[in-house]
């Protein structure tokens, strides 16, 4: 006659079924939050418009000033090829 096979042990899995109950749970939250942030990423919002109204004037008023400063600049060349040219010439 055969020995009967020893009767199997029982194992507590409490701690282990919490826990996969846990990681399900928070897997199920992340998964929400992935699609949420899925669907800003997809559809991003519109620009703001910006009021450019003082960097144009601004701008406006540069290019004024350079141009001024241009003819102003046009007229220490001729003054300056005068005076230091000119006694060449003459000489």
């Amino acid at each position: 006659m055969a020995t009967p096979a020893p009767a199997a042990e029982k194992t507590d899995l409490t701690g282990v079924e919490t826990s996969i109950k846990d990681l399900a749970s928070t897997l199920e939250s992340q998964t929400v939050t992935l699609g949420e942030i899925k669907t800003v990423v997809a559809t991003p919002p519109a620009p703001e418009k910006v009021d450019l109204t003082g960097l144009e004037t601004s701008v406006k008023s540069v290019i004024s000033t350079l141009e001024s400063q241009s003819s102003t600049l046009a007229e220490i060349k001729t003054t300056v090829r005068i005076t230091y040219w000119m006694p060449l010439v003459i000489l």
